[in-house]
């Protein structure tokens, strides 16, 4: 491929300083723009990334016809609007998890994915983890028989958000489950007479 994707990151505090290496690494996309609601630190980061095409507006990015993807790094409750935006704009999105806080809001979001024909991925780092590629080639052989059941936990001794926005449940859309959780819930789509009560 020659063409070199233009990126635009909505939100660029938190959780976007962990995106930008891999932007950057990329020989296929480049960020060219940026937005946050915060402009001091938008202002920042686009001082440090060399990005020069910021708005306080995020639609002022998922309208621009030059970006080709829209990267979601804000608080949870903004995903589904902000991707089903910029789908309906004909961009991709690459959103971070959890992808949305609600069933119905990740509906919303795969119909707008599904009559865009664009792509839409959650930002679920766990699962390109050698473990996680291991354990899911080892359930897909069959060697573990039918799964039923599973147990999980997660504990973080360090590091909690540190912008206050995005712990306020407002912006969140919940606690620790709907936010660290969904790297370890784990979901059984193979039906299973165990799992029915059976025996």
């Amino acid at each position: 491929m020659s063409t070199i994707l233009k990126v635009g990151v909505i939100g660029v505090g938190g959780i976007a300083k962990t995106h930008m290496p891999g932007w950057a690494a990329s020989e296929l996309a480049e960020v060219v723009a940026g937005s946050d609601v915060f402009g001091p630190a938008l202002e920042a980061w686009g001082a440090t990334h060399g990005v020069t095409r910021l708005s306080t507006d995020a639609a002022d990015i998922i309208n621009d016809p030059d970006i080709d993807i829209i990267d979601i790094c804000t608080p949870n409750m903004y995903h589904a609007p902000l991707a089903i935006a910029a789908l309906e704009a004909g961009k991709h999105v690459i959103c971070e998890k959890p992808l949305a806080p609600t069933p119905a809001d990740i509906r919303q979001m795969i119909a707008a994915r599904d009559a865009s024909g664009k792509t839409l991925m959650t930002a679920q780092h766990f699962r390109f983890k050698g473990s996680s590629k291991a354990l899911k080639a080892e359930i897909e052989s069959g060697s573990l028989g039918d799964i039923y059941h599973a147990r999980s936990w997660m504990l973080r001794r360090g590091w909690i958000p540190a912008r206050p926005g995005f712990i306020y449940k407002k912006n969140s859309g919940g606690g620790p489950t709907i936010d660290i959780g969904v790297h370890i819930l784990v979901s059984v789509t193979k039906y299973s007479p165990r799992a029915a009560g059976g025996v």
